[in-house]
């Protein structure tokens, strides 16, 4: 009986360690995308994260983040042009 009790408990345990390891895994690789998206846009590369459809906190969030990056984008622009009138104005 105690070897039975101690294999049902390692299997279960290994259970719930991969069902900790996978929502994990999905609670963070939204975050890690954000991440890395946000350090693209320190280097000036503007991109849009692909959205999973999903309409919890985190899409959201995936959301408000594409909408400040779009918005940045065309401020971007925006400066760029201003920038390149004033020095065609000097000249």
């Amino acid at each position: 009986i105690r070897n039975s009790v101690l294999l049902i408990s390692v299997v279960v345990s290994a259970f719930i360690f991969a069902l900790a390891y996978i929502i994990a895994m999905q609670i963070s690789r939204p975050i890690i995308q954000l991440k890395n998206a946000a350090n693209l846009i320190t280097k000036g590369k503007f991109r849009i994260i692909e959205q999973n459809q999903t309409e919890d906190e985190m899409g959201e969030l995936i959301k408000a983040f594409n909408s400040m990056v779009t918005q940045l984008e065309q401020k971007n622009i925006e400066i760029v042009k201003e920038r390149a009138m004033r020095i065609r104005s000097m000249i």
